[in-house]
């Protein structure tokens, strides 16, 4: 089954990605120089949105515009549930995903997400998603939503059980 992403319901906005530290450092009387190289200034990032599927593809987003990657139990009308993973970009995300997706979906593209220069997934986009937050749908279990989900953005996990309560 091709995986889909649609458009989700999710309203909260963050303002640090899952490629950030979010934390802020202490002040010390000592003063520290970290020696930059150029290997620290070239580097690719971990996670890469791209256009189409081609590893050399234009990157388009990274994992510093997303803020939550999350599994999703989804209720079918037949009763039936399914799993997918929950999406939610910051602000210049949100904004570069609605172009894209605009293009995706009226070209019939997918987007591929890469992680450490593999492909992880490359969902079809079947309409333009302009809120910022998305869902990947399809074939997923709720261990391989919860794996993928994982990927995308490791800090955003929530413990989802199989009955699909949330655990604190």
């Amino acid at each position: 089954m091709k995986k889909i992403l649609a458009l989700s319901i999710l309203s909260a906005l963050v303002l640090t990605g899952c490629g950030s530290t979010g934390k802020s450092s202490s002040s010390s009387s000592e003063t520290t120089v970290a020696e930059t190289t150029d290997a620290d200034i070239e580097t690719e990032p971990i996670l890469t949105f791209r256009m189409g599927t081609d590893p050399n593809g234009e990157i388009i987003l990274t994992e510093k515009n997303v803020v939550t990657a999350e599994p999703l139990i989804m209720q079918e009308p037949n009763g039936e549930q399914n799993y997918g993973i929950s999406l939610m970009f910051d602000e210049e995300g949100k904004n570069i995903f609605a172009d894209v997706t605009s293009e995706a979906a009226q070209n019939n593209i997918p987007i591929s997400i890469w992680y450490d220069g593999e492909l992880i997934s490359s969902p079809t986009v079947n309409a333009p998603i302009t809120n910022g937050n998305a869902i990947i749908s399809g074939d997923f279990t709720l261990d391989s939503a919860t794996e993928l989900a994982n990927k995308i953005c490791p800090d955003s996990q929530k413990d989802v059980n199989y009955e699909g309560e949330e655990n604190e």
